[in-house]
């Protein structure tokens, strides 16, 4: 038997539901039909660095993970995927980046170049670390399955 959990981080604090009508992506008539399923799924607080994406989408977050500790904010996403996993009694997690697009951030010698260097990096909460970055980081330390969008599958 395979069984899909759905879970996520979002900056804004609306239900799934609310973001859906929001975001005026969807028909209006599938967003009428999901509506009663979509609104049980309120996200995770998240990580918000301004300077990364629109400033548009500052107005909307109020969910996030308190701090500029980036190296803090990789030990809360792993915490989450942890618990989550254990809640649910899981036996895989893939994580499935969705959020907004994100400046380049720079490729640099000590910055990003090796695992170690990309490490020192959070630690130090440098400037050139992004959000998908450290996502992307704790769901590899966690050993989770990566792609570009967030789904959690049992």
């Amino acid at each position: 038997i395979i069984m899909v959990i759905y879970s996520g981080w979002d900056i804004s604090s609306l239900n799934l539901a609310e973001s859906m009508e929001r975001a005026k992506v969807l028909d209006y008539d599938l967003q009428r039909q999901l509506r009663p399923h979509m609104e049980q799924f309120q996200p995770r607080p998240s990580i918000y660095y301004a300077d990364f994406i629109a400033a548009n989408q500052e107005e909307r977050a109020d969910n996030v993970i308190p701090g500029d500790d980036k190296f803090e904010h990789l030990q809360q996403i792993r915490n989450d995927i942890r618990d989550f996993k254990s809640k649910h009694d899981l036996d895989k997690v893939i994580v499935l980046w969705t959020a907004n697009t994100e400046r380049f951030s720079d490729v640099r010698p000590g910055l990003n170049d090796t695992a170690e260097n990309l490490m020192n990096s959070i630690k130090n909460s440098d400037s050139e670390v992004s959000a998908s970055t450290v996502f992307a980081v704790a769901s590899i330390l966690e050993g989770v399955s990566v792609s570009h969008k967030l789904l959690i599958i049992n």
